[in-house]
């Protein structure tokens, strides 16, 4: 698929659910912090994860069946950093990386796995999921 295509791709509606808790006292976790979700096409579908972000730039990841709230793995850990718009959360024993962009209240990209484009993904500041990952 060319780049265009791909890109095309990765910002149609998805199905999955994922709750970002960032905190902290520096200028990049003040202007995250809060509630984020996210919705994630083809990769896990109906889990809902909560990022917990530390400002020291570590964050731990707990997940739930978005329907039956029952626990989908163990607490994992991992860490993040944003310079200017561009945010990445990188996981620590399991090779997955979300690149991504945040405006205003809006953070969209690519969830990579080992390296590769695995999933597009987009978030929206507060407890509601975005209707779709559109860029318009």
């Amino acid at each position: 698929m060319h780049q265009m295509g791909f890109i095309q791709a990765c910002f149609k509606p998805a199905a999955l659910a994922l709750t970002l808790t960032l905190s902290g006292t520096g200028a990049a976790a003040d202007s995250l912090s809060g509630t984020w979700t996210a919705i994630i096409p083809g990769a896990f579908p109906h889990q809902t994860y909560t990022w917990h972000f530390m400002p020291d730039g570590k964050y731990s990841e707990d997940g739930q069946n978005s329907e039956t709230r029952r626990p989908v793995q163990q607490t994992l850990h991992g860490h993040w950093r944003r310079q200017g718009y561009h945010l990445a959360l990188v996981q620590d024993d399991i090779p997955y990386r979300f690149e991504g962009t945040v405006s205003d209240d809006f953070y969209f990209g690519i969830l990579y796995l080992d390296g590769r484009a695995f999933s597009r993904f987009c978030a929206m500041k507060g407890a509601e999921p975005p209707i779709d990952c559109s860029l318009s």
